[in-house]
């Protein structure tokens, strides 16, 4: 009903004015306007949300939803998220997995490779480096990231796996066999 709409988004407009930074009163507006499918409205409510709480996992995704809803690309979010802290490894792999969604594999190898300088040791940050690469076609490259990742984690079975693939598709058939062997016998 969109007089109760009104007169709810009124009440905390009024909220907020006495207290801007008031969390619940964001939160309670992101949802009557996603409820209305004021998509628009919603990502303004959002951004306000996010500068108190940059790393609230609901308004994060509210916002991913709101922009879908609009046929906007969500990994901008994402991307926002990650330029305003490029040091930020959470960030990051957020941005880094949205990129895959899209395909966008020259943008993945970027990130990940920005990344790498302040977390060279990410299990998790390797294994997305590697996947983008292996994406790309590029298995050489997947290949390195996977070694570095195989000295983190020597028993990770995957790994082990991917690694066989990746020299499959260099032609190095002994590699490719011995790490098959590995993951074999662990």
């Amino acid at each position: 009903n969109s007089e109760k709409l009104n007169e709810q988004l009124y009440f905390l407009e009024r909220l907020l004015e006495i207290d801007p930074d008031n969390i619940e009163v964001l939160e309670k507006m992101s949802d009557a306007y996603k409820r209305a499918e004021m998509y628009d409205e919603q990502i303004v409510v959002l951004d306000q949300w996010l500068k108190i709480d940059g790393t609230n996992k609901k308004a994060i995704t509210n916002k991913k939803e709101a922009f879908e809803s609009l046929g906007k690309d969500a990994s901008e979010v994402d991307k926002e998220r990650w330029e305003k802290e490029p040091t930020n490894l959470e960030y990051g792999i957020s941005y880094i997995k949205s990129l895959l969604e899209k395909s966008n594999y020259d943008k993945s190898i970027e990130i990940c490779e920005e990344l790498l300088v302040f977390h060279s040791e990410s299990k998790r940050l390797l294994k997305l480096t590697a996947k983008s690469y292996m994406e790309n076609f590029n298995d050489k490259k997947a290949v390195k990231y996977l070694l570095e990742l195989n000295k983190v984690s020597p028993a990770d079975i995957q790994v082990m796996l991917d690694l066989s693939i990746g020299y499959i598709n260099l032609s190095e058939f002994d590699k490719a066999y011995s790490w098959s062997d590995n993951a074999v016998k662990s």
